[in-house]
């Protein structure tokens, strides 16, 4: 929906943001004329406002703000839209990128392999390399996995069956088939990482 407001154009000799006429005395001193200020003199210009936009950066805007505010009477997690996770979309990627690192860094502590979940581990490195618009190979993602490649195409055959990723072939180098997030992936992704940031704990 579009509405036209008017917008007031000052004409050459007018002065002030509310353009009123102003004179100026011999010892400096100015005075307003309010009645030239407000006889119809500026012309007006009709200006198109789309609504529907307007409520879109307003939506945009407060996520931001609660966001940054930690804000947790927000929109339920659940309930964001793709728009929503775009608009916080750097935010989520750094809290990935830091959960994809600790769980690397377990292996410091901890025996190999008695750690799973290749596939979460898949969709938080795709999900930080979709925030910098970086390609990942299906190569890559299996290192990411931090399981054996094998185990790794298997787990993305699987992600590729639940319609989370989807793969694309190169088109310079047809031996090289890169991954993705689906939009059903990226949201899914995108709002469990919203949950864990800003919904209350379980207690």
């Amino acid at each position: 929906m579009r509405i036209q407001i008017d917008r007031k154009v000052e004409q050459p000799g007018q002065t002030g943001d509310l353009g009123e006429s102003e004179s100026r005395s011999k010892d400096g001193s100015s005075s307003v004329n309010w009645e030239d200020a407000t006889s119809g003199a500026a012309h007006r210009h009709p200006v198109d406002i789309n609504v529907d936009e307007i409520r879109e950066i307003a939506a945009r805007l407060a996520m931001l703000a609660d966001l940054s505010t930690g804000n947790r009477t927000a929109t339920p997690s659940s309930q964001l839209r793709p728009t929503d996770i775009s608009a916080c979309e750097n935010q989520l990627a750094a809290a990935a990128a830091r959960v994809y690192r600790l769980r690397r860094s377990r292996a410091r502590h901890f025996p190999e392999g008695i750690f799973g979940e290749p596939a979460w581990d898949i969709l938080l490195d795709l999900f930080v390399h979709h925030a910098a618009h970086k390609r990942v190979s299906i190569t890559s993602a299996c290192i990411a996995s931090a399981v054996a490649p094998t185990t790794g195409l298997r787990w993305i055959k699987v992600l590729e069956h639940l319609d989370l990723i989807r793969r694309s072939a190169s088109t310079g180098d047809r031996r090289v088939n890169y991954l993705e997030l689906t939009s059903a992936g990226y949201l899914a992704i995108g709002r469990h990482l919203h949950a864990m940031l800003h919904e209350p704990r379980v207690s």
